[in-house]
């Protein structure tokens, strides 16, 4: 027979899920990971041509299930290809609003294309008029926009290269692709960065880096055309792989973008060289929430005495909620009981994300300590929000017999908690009986 405190444990445990996943869309923004791509070298064993072409038109057909991209081919860089005027092919679907939607390039724009086997569906052609039509090896990742001849001759000598490594792996290999990878980020185009990343990931190690090349990389990741994202990803597989002469680098990036700036303080700490007191303290002054998120990681990596009081100031006064959220993390992440206290107090936040985000940091401290905080929260919380809230926590846990949640009940908790013990969550406009 399931009991009533059963069925209560279920249905906050449900409720809880739902809200972790609201904490982790609202915090995303500030850790987006970076578009994963199949490496160059790989995905031209699929093309059946590479052109480079200026798109002369794009079309939508079939009520917007189906884009078309007309191409004037300029020159064939691999395979065979004959006509001179074909085109590629999207298709939709019902995919709309998605990425699978986007389109590949805008009229006008001159690309480099890897060229896949034209679509066999039998309907899918009678929806195409006549001409020479093709896929594309990996969707947008196979077509390369060009802004000046400057790309054009950079993406030609990398696949030039990439087709001479090919799929090998192995020492050899591996330090070829590395070859690349700089050789790529050397360029500055936002796809070849994206490549480079690939590469990068897949390296078993990576060796001292030049003064030319460590040059190379520091000029990529302060590239403000390439995303970001890729950026940030580059710092954190460079520091993962402990790159050799990286350090002076990222001391000289001076990033002002918060997903660089947080992967570059990562990084140095991972090389045993992090950003000291007074560089963290400059990037924590900075007038933008974002930034100051990402310093918070740095501060939590110093690892000083005063550092979890001054996260822990950080999570219950600065204005800006991602700031806050971010301290309350760092807290999580340091499994300091200490932290225990200010944790507590943001439960007491208006701001649901805030609470959320206190709660899962307490789980992750974990202990008696983390057990004994949640009561008291539970009984003494100054609002019904942060009372139930707590017991929801303590009911995910344990079971009713369990002696924390006898604990609880002996406390003599308001009736907010034993409403909620005894009948879980009341749905809003509903009657319990």
């Amino acid at each position: 027979m399931i009991t009533s405190y059963a069925r209560s444990r279920r249905a906050v445990v449900l409720l809880l899920i739902a809200s972790f996943i609201a904490v982790v869309a609202f915090h995303r923004p500030l850790a987006h990971a970076a578009h994963q791509v199949r490496p160059l070298r790989a995905m031209l064993g699929d093309a059946s041509a590479v052109v480079l072409a200026k798109v002369s038109a794009v079309e939508e057909k079939d009520g917007a299930k189906l884009r078309t991209y007309r191409l004037d081919v300029q020159r064939v860089l691999r395979g065979d290809l004959k006509p001179k005027k074909v085109a590629l092919v999207q298709i939709l679907g019902d995919a709309q609003p998605s990425a699978d939607a986007q389109a590949y390039v805008e009229a006008g724009k001159r690309i480099i294309v890897l060229l896949a086997a034209p679509p066999s569906d039998g309907n899918l052609k009678k929806q195409l008029a006549d001409g020479a039509y093709f896929d594309v090896v990996d969707g947008r990742d196979g077509v390369i926009v060009m802004s000046d001849n400057g790309d054009i001759a950079a993406v030609e000598r990398v696949i030039k290269i990439a087709a001479t490594i090919g799929p090998a792996t192995g020492p050899r290999s591996d330090g070829q692709r590395v070859d690349l990878a700089l050789l790529e980020l050397a360029s500055g185009h936002p796809r070849l960065a994206a490549d480079a990343l690939a590469e990068m990931q897949r390296a078993g190690s990576l060796r001292w880096l030049s003064r030319v090349e460590a040059k190379a990389v520091g000029k990529a990741l302060a590239n403000q055309r390439i995303d970001p994202s890729i950026r940030a990803s580059l710092v954190d597989t460079l520091g993962a792989k402990r790159a050799r002469n990286l350090h002076p680098v990222l001391v000289a990036l001076k990033p002002n973008q918060p997903q660089v700036l947080a992967a570059a303080l990562r990084a140095r700490a991972v090389l045993g060289q992090a950003a000291d007191d007074d560089e963290v303290g400059r990037y924590l002054a900075s007038n933008d929430p974002a930034i100051r998120a990402a310093a918070v990681e740095g501060l939590a990596l110093l690892k000083l005495a005063d550092t979890t009081e001054r996260l822990g100031g950080l999570a219950t006064k600065d204005k800006s909620e991602l700031v806050r959220i971010a301290a309350i993390e760092s807290l999580g992440e340091s499994k300091d009981p200490e932290a225990l206290k200010w944790l507590s107090r943001c439960f007491d936040s208006d701001a649901r994300a805030v609470r959320q985000a206190s709660g899962r940091a307490v789980i992750a401290i974990g202990g008696a300590e983390a057990d004994k905080a949640l009561v008291a929260l539970a009984l003494k919380g100054k609002s019904p929000t942060s009372r139930t809230y707590a017991a929801t926590l303590l009911m995910t846990k344990y079971p009713r017999e369990h002696p924390v949640i006898a604990e609880l009940e002996a406390g003599k908790p308001g009736a907010d908690v034993r409403e909620l013990i005894e009948h879980g969550f009341k749905p809003a406009g509903t009657d319990r009986r």
